[in-house]
């Protein structure tokens, strides 16, 4: 499952908004501190795990968002595909497969034999 969180609701000084940004943060520690299987993306957390556990987590992060900011938009995209197992590495293999630069593919190949890409949490 995909997550993003947009706090709308923060202010335009810097400083503020930094020390905000550290509060945010908290957010990736929550999801770190769950022990589910994750990937950082540029603009969104992938989550794998049991469907009432990651909803309760989604959950939480957006209380923790809407506790620092007065307008908070949670975005949550569900990828549900029957018989599918460790789809965070699959997609990201996918993804590299499809670039154009046949030495980048050569490369990741020879990285995903000898380890996983988004290791399981335990």
């Amino acid at each position: 499952m995909e997550h993003r969180i947009n706090p709308l609701g923060l202010g335009t000084h810097l400083n503020k908004d930094l020390v905000e940004i550290l509060k945010m943060a908290q957010i990736l520690k929550m999801i770190d501190d769950s022990r589910h299987r994750y990937c950082l993306m540029p603009s969104a957390t992938c989550i794998e795990g049991d469907w009432d556990e990651v909803m309760a987590l989604f959950k939480l992060c957006h209380e923790q968002a809407r506790s620092l900011s007065s307008h908070v938009m949670t975005t949550i995209q569900i990828e549900d595909e029957a018989g599918a197992t460790d789809k965070l590495n699959e997609n990201i293999i996918k993804s590299f497969q499809h670039q154009r630069e046949p030495n980048t593919q050569m490369v990741f190949a020879a990285t995903v034999k000898s380890s996983t890409i988004c290791e399981e949490r335990k």
